[in-house]
């Protein structure tokens, strides 16, 4: 990484952090790898501290020296410190509806400073371990769809995600809804905003409320009321969310399944 000369070859954290809120960015508690890659990327540089594995070519970066003495002990400072790091909480990603259907992730900045040179990754959950292609460039990890169809995950809902090692990149991934479900059937209706929750909660808590297997006009119908949707995204939805959520009880009609039906009996 060349220029920022105004810094001495070994560099404290302190001037690094002065050098990161020149450059506008929010040191935070970032740890000192991590307010380098930040400087890096703001001046149009690879975030390549402590990877160049000996081949550094930027002999005028001024964190060169540093990044070299280190280099031995870095590489595993550096997973030490993801590990650490993602091991006491979670990064947690807001999914928005617009993935949901290629089955695309965007992983969390700093977390993904961690995955460079990562074109693939293993996804961890449920006993299972995937292997998806990753993008770095937009950090976006693709064919996700098994785990949002096993997990029933519709857009607001948060999928947490957790560093487990490096070489390879592996990943664990848990979900958790918007709300839990417990407080979807138990929310009054009054309470209940139509328009800025997923189609998935809005047919559920009207099938809560129905006795019996329905007609998906009629839930159509019911929700109709509260919020602009069409029929076959009614339809759509019940469809992508069965048997995981809603059962399908002859040719028209639908209903709560499983786990789902038993919450709303209890």
């Amino acid at each position: 990484m060349p220029g920022a000369e105004a810094l001495e070859r070994h560099v404290g954290t302190p001037e690094i952090r002065a050098k990161a809120v020149s450059l506008g960015i929010r040191p935070g508690k970032m740890e000192k790898a991590e307010l380098i890659w930040a400087i890096q990327r703001a001046e149009g540089y690879t975030p390549c501290f402590g990877r160049s594995k000996g081949q550094c070519p930027h002999t005028n970066c001024c964190f060169r020296q540093d990044c070299l003495e280190r280099e031995g002990a870095e590489e595993v400072s550096v997973l030490e410190g993801a590990l650490g790091l993602s091991s006491k909480v979670p990064w947690p990603v807001t999914i928005k509806a617009k993935w949901l259907v290629p089955g695309t992730l965007i992983v969390p900045r700093r977390l993904a400073d961690y995955m460079a040179g990562t074109n693939t990754v293993h996804i961890l959950y449920d006993g299972i371990d995937e292997v998806l292609p990753y993008e770095e460039s937009d950090r976006v990890i693709e064919g996700v769809n098994d785990f949002y169809c096993a997990k029933a995950i519709a857009e607001g809902d948060k999928v947490h995600v957790q560093l487990q090692g490096l070489e390879p990149t592996r990943l664990s991934l848990y979900a958790s809804w918007k709300r839990p479900l417990d407080d979807l059937l138990q929310l009054p209706l009054q309470d209940w905003d139509w328009q800025r929750n997923s189609l998935r909660d809005c047919i559920i808590i009207t099938l809560a409320r129905l006795e019996g297997p329905v007609d998906y006009r009629v839930i159509h119908s019911k929700i109709a009321v509260n919020r602009d949707v069409c029929v076959s995204s009614v339809v759509e939805t019940l469809s992508r969310y069965c048997p995981r959520v809603f059962a399908q009880v002859g040719l028209d009609k639908w209903d709560l399944a499983g786990w789902a039906s038993q919450v709303a009996k209890s």
